[in-house]
């Protein structure tokens, strides 16, 4: 792994595998810093541009959006209510290219709720994406969110009850 030098909008080195061009590395990276700054503004159709108009997008919570509509319309709702004035930061990105016009982005990332001051180690999340090349633009086809947690003695109790 090398590192680009490139920082996030939020301050997270981007990293990449040998074989991402830099100019590749700095558009993903802007990309990436587009899409925090669509959220922290709540803005739903700048985040959905960043995804293609057919992208798959798995919530953390599993909901599986299918499209570009699906993912601004989701988004809207969400910055409407119970995610308004949240914010997300990403901590550290790494780029694996698959070929020459997919790379795949693995981002450890943060949000904090209205009100929060600090991001809660609760709300830490590694994200999986896919970014195709669009003609001369990158665009995430792809994005999986998972949260990031210990399998505490409690938690793996709830587990074994279906909790």
């Amino acid at each position: 792994m090398t590192d680009t030098g490139k920082q996030t909008q939020t301050g997270g080195a981007i990293s990449q595998s040998d074989g991402v061009a830099a100019g590749d590395a700095t558009a993903l990276g802007d990309l990436i810093a587009q899409l925090t700054k669509a959220w922290n503004a709540g803005d739903s159709a700048a985040y959905g541009a960043g995804f293609t108009e057919t992208c798959d997008y798995v919530t953390f919570n599993g909901d599986r959006l299918r499209g570009r509509a699906a993912v601004a319309q989701s988004h809207q709702l969400l910055f409407d209510t119970h995610l308004k004035g949240s914010r997300i930061i990403f901590e550290s990105v790494d780029l694996k290219p698959v070929d020459t016009a997919t790379i795949l982005v693995h981002g450890i990332g943060n949000s904090r709720l209205a009100g929060q001051k600090t991001f809660p180690p609760s709300r830490r999340s590694i994200q999986t994406l896919v970014a195709v090349r669009e003609g001369t633009d990158w665009r995430f086809a792809a994005f999986h969110n998972t949260r990031i947690f210990a399998i505490t003695p409690w938690r793996a109790l709830l587990m074994k009850f279906g909790l």
